[in-house]
């Protein structure tokens, strides 16, 4: 469960999210971040802030520009290497489109990251990048979009100056 600190910013952000137009039942969305989190124990703005940064809230997203010849699908962007795996447990292509269930396959993803790296930087730009750079540069583009949501947008610090993630309040 959420904090009424953290309930009021995901609320905000739904109001955003509502009036991008880029998903019409926020309210929806809004549950699904804290169910996804609940689940995975991952802070629903955390989540609300990696779709923010992949895809700008557009469930319909794809993005085919990988240099390893893969492709991002959904409002979480999940990466096309997933999809065999995701078959698995009866997740297609098509229900990556669907918000809530791209929401709850990036927060089991980042789980999975967050067992091997810790509850870490680290884990968040592993959801993103293979190399430590690249990693390093997705997490604080992730985590000024959280700092903003929040209300305090503080320089954003590298990731060795922020080890731990305290993005929920």
């Amino acid at each position: 469960m959420i904090n009424r600190h953290a309930a009021s910013i995901l609320l905000l952000a739904s109001a955003i999210l509502l009036a991008s137009g880029k998903v019409a039942a926020s309210h929806h969305v809004t549950s699904c971040f804290e169910q996804a989190g609940a689940r995975y124990r991952i802070s629903p703005l955390l989540l609300w802030s990696i779709a923010k940064t992949e895809s700008n809230f557009n469930p319909r997203a794809i993005n085919r520009s990988n240099a390893n010849k893969t492709y991002d699908i959904g409002m979480m962007q999940i990466n096309s290497a997933w999809l065999s795996t995701l078959q698995r447990y009866n997740i297609s292509e098509q229900d990556l489109y669907d918000a809530c269930t791209s929401i709850h396959v990036g927060a089991w993803i980042l789980a999975q990251n967050v067992a091997r790296h810790g509850y870490t930087w680290k884990a968040v730009g592993a959801y993103n990048a293979v190399t430590p750079s690249k990693q390093a540069k997705y997490a604080a583009k992730v985590l000024k979009t959280a700092n903003e949501v929040a209300g305090s947008a503080p320089a954003v610090p590298s990731v060795r100056e922020a080890p731990r993630i305290r993005v929920q309040g």
